[in-house]
């Protein structure tokens, strides 16, 4: 939370960083929706604005599966045989 006051021209900034997940914050914590709301007052009557964003991976691995040589999936291999994978991914 903050306040800023308007310069001589009447535009007010302000801005703030979303927490990057580290061992100290969960990435849980952190993705999902968030709100940012301004409020003004102009001549004693109060406006308000609401931004909802996401935050999260631009890409997220949902699946991976292991695929044999034929491209079906197998989950047991021998030495030196081939393994292939296949990803499954959500874009935001």
């Amino acid at each position: 939370m903050g306040v800023n006051w308007t310069n001589n021209d009447g535009i007010a900034s302000f801005s703030f960083r979303v927490l990057w997940p580290s061992s100290k914050v969960d990435e849980w914590d952190v993705f999902g929706e968030w709100k940012a709301v301004a409020t003004v007052m102009i001549t004693d009557k109060v406006f308000m604005d609401t931004l909802t964003f996401q935050v999260g991976w631009l890409v997220q691995v949902t699946a991976i599966k292991t695929l044999n040589a034929d491209l079906v999936p197998q989950t047991s291999f021998s030495a030196r045989e081939e393994l292939y994978s296949s990803y499954f991914k959500s874009a935001r």
